[in-house]
């Protein structure tokens, strides 16, 4: 029996061919035909059909495809310093209503708290409170009062506090104090003398055991302000007066394991530098002075050139407290007599030497109050800040700028003003004068 060889040979391969958009190929005539309108209507339903079943098996993939499809693609992104801003701009934007959950969460809860004070031992006729800060990662308080010496305390259940380490009285004032943001057991303070030019800036390694023995010492004409860098934690900066014996500028670069600060440059408008805030995501930061101006000053630049000054320089008063923001455009800024408010320099009509001004005002403040120990605090996710107020604590939606609600003292007698506010989680500390008060929204307390 013979067999047909054409019954031998395996079936032939299809042919690839390049799908045209609006031609369909004709495999018989091997030629491309336009698609008529009905056509065309179908192609678009099926595409409809398979983008739906898509959505349905695999929504995570086509979330993802939708928001990396607005950002710009090629070579500008990929390469050089314009591109890294840019992609650095996409990450930081922010979203309308991702910061609405926390200011409804405080503003629900803030109806019920009050502040109560907290047991610390302090003789109220020659002595009193002047600064603190709260590390709640590491359970720890630590307060500065007006006759230089130093107290940290450990948190317990219900806001209990129990002595760690204090350290003796001095000549000296302490004008600020910083815990270390990631662990908190380094502790940096800024201390004031009786006499026209003297300071001290200390660096205690062990926060939980003061010892001025083994503390690194700077000493430093006023120091007002030290903060520690968030992009080096082995950097810290200082705001201190601008008039010193070399006309210095009023900020300084430190590496806490030397001994030499490395000061800014001299701004157009020097000023006692009272507030600083360093950008989260770069080196440079940004100053607040006595006369109410703003200057940012990158430390890989030799000049300062960008400064703002004060619209209304008698009314605002003085820069207290500064928060840059982490999307590196906007600024919280309190002055010393009670106004709040969020800046924008964007929105100044030109950047070297102009006027800021108040994009968002949380509060206005009292024209007959100063206090240049005014302080207020921003929360760590940024959806609110908190500031005092005569006898309560304020807080505020940084998305909206509205009010979310008082927090008022038990005993408004025992404190007769309030200087400095935290919020840490869901925990309120406020400082007065003689007191120290805290208020809790967690609902298991």
């Amino acid at each position: 029996m013979e067999v047909d060889a054409t019954d031998e040979q395996p079936p032939r391969a299809e042919e690839k061919t390049k799908e045209l958009p609006g031609f369909r190929y004709d495999p018989t005539s091997s030629r491309y035909f336009k698609l008529t309108t009905e056509e065309l209507r179908a192609a678009k339903r099926q595409r409809r059909r398979l983008h739906e079943t898509t959505t349905r098996n695999e929504p995570s993939r086509v979330a993802h495809k939708r928001e990396t499809a607005g950002r710009p693609r090629g070579r500008r992104l990929s390469s050089g310093w314009m591109g890294a801003l840019q992609r650095r701009e996409l990450a930081m934007s922010w979203k309308p209503g991702a910061r609405e959950l926390l200011p409804a969460f405080y503003a629900a809860r803030m109806a019920t708290a009050s502040l109560r004070s907290v047991a610390l031992p302090l003789d109220t006729t020659r002595d009193r409170f002047t600064t603190m800060d709260v590390h709640v990662t590491a359970s720890m308080i630590a307060v500065g009062l007006g006759t230089g010496q130093l107290r940290t305390y450990s948190i317990g259940r219900a806001d209990t506090l129990s002595l760690q380490s204090s350290t003796p009285e001095s000549g000296y004032c302490v004008s600020h104090l910083r815990l270390h943001p990631r662990h908190g057991s380094a502790l940096l303070h800024c201390a004031i003398g009786a006499g026209s030019s003297s300071g001290v800036v200390q660096l205690y390694h062990d926060a939980s055991a003061l010892d001025a023995q083994r503390a690194s010492a700077w000493a430093v004409v006023d120091p007002w302000v030290a903060e520690w860098s968030p992009t080096d934690r082995s950097k810290f900066s200082i705001g201190c007066a601008a008039n010193g014996p070399r006309r210095q500028s009023g900020a300084a670069l430190v590496e806490a394991s030397s001994e030499s600060l490395v000061f800014a440059p001299r701004p157009p408008t020097a000023s006692d530098v009272l507030s600083q805030s360093f950008s989260r995501n770069s080196p440079w930061m940004l100053n607040g002075t006595r006369s109410g101006g703003l200057w940012l000053w990158d430390p890989r630049s030799p000049v300062v050139e960008l400064s703002w000054r004060p619209q209304k320089r008698d009314q605002d008063g003085s820069v207290t407290s500064l928060h840059v923001l982490s999307d590196d455009r906007q600024a919280v800024v309190q002055r010393s007599n009670g106004a709040l408010g969020v800046v924008d320099p964007r929105a100044s009509s030109s950047l070297s030497s102009s006027s800021w001004s108040v994009v968002s005002a949380l509060s206005a403040g009292r024209p007959d109050q100063f206090s240049r120990t005014l302080r207020c605090h921003v929360s760590s996710d940024e959806s609110a800040v908190v500031a005092p107020s005569s006898h309560c604590a304020q807080v505020f939606a940084l998305s909206s700028g509205r009010l979310l609600g008082t927090v008022h003292a038990a005993d408004p007698m025992s404190s007769p003003f309030l200087e400095q506010a935290l919020l840490q989680d869901t925990t309120i500390w406020v400082m007065g004068r003689h007191d120290v008060l805290t208020a809790s929204m967690s609902a298991t307390r």
